[in-house]
């Protein structure tokens, strides 16, 4: 199995203090869905894009398990946290640091320098990669909406974590019907 994963990042989370309710909640509720996926044994690999909340909060939730040798940070482009404020690049640094030193990969799915395309890129190599996903989002539009249309499209399946109805479930695959 593996598991990609998408989610909202600071504005759609609360704002940018991580402590913020909406924020905790979400980051408890993908740390244990990450839990419960490493306890079934059949994680080959996760994939994260590396973005800020969701995405570095997956990839640190995977080293914390002690699974970050199986752990792919799959940047849009090399200079993904440029434009981030000085303190969250020094953060998202160490973290990639620990990916690196736990025998995890990063990858640039794109060279530099940044457009708005490179993201979807991204996000559809990811989905591409998976069999699964695990996804903080909270149904609107977006970033994170187009990479679960672009999943739904795919059949793949996806736990969702909602943090605005504060629920948790997993989206099997649309059947398929032939006509």
């Amino acid at each position: 199995m593996v598991i990609f994963f998408t989610g909202h990042r600071p504005p759609r989370l609360g704002g940018f203090d991580p402590a913020n309710e909406i924020a905790a909640w979400s980051r408890a509720a993908l740390t244990r869905a990450v839990a419960r996926a490493l306890a079934t044994g059949d994680v080959t690999r996760w994939i994260t894009g590396g973005a800020l909340y969701t995405d570095q909060w997956a990839a640190q939730a995977v080293l914390d398990q002690g699974d970050g040798a199986r752990l792919t940070v799959a940047r849009p482009f090399p200079s993904q946290q440029n434009m981030w404020p000085p303190e969250v690049q020094d953060a998202y640094m160490l973290l990639l640091e620990s990916v690196w030193d736990a025998g995890g990969d990063v990858l640039d799915v794109s060279q530099d320098p940044f457009t708005a395309e490179k993201m979807m890129l991204r996000d559809h190599w990811m989905v591409d990669q998976a069999t699964c996903g695990i996804a903080v989002w909270d149904g609107g539009a977006g970033g994170t909406g187009h990479t679960i249309a672009y999943a739904r499209k795919k059949s793949l399946p996806f736990y969702h974590i909602n943090p605005q109805t504060r629920r948790c479930a997993w989206e099997k695959p649309p059947s398929v019907t032939s006509g």
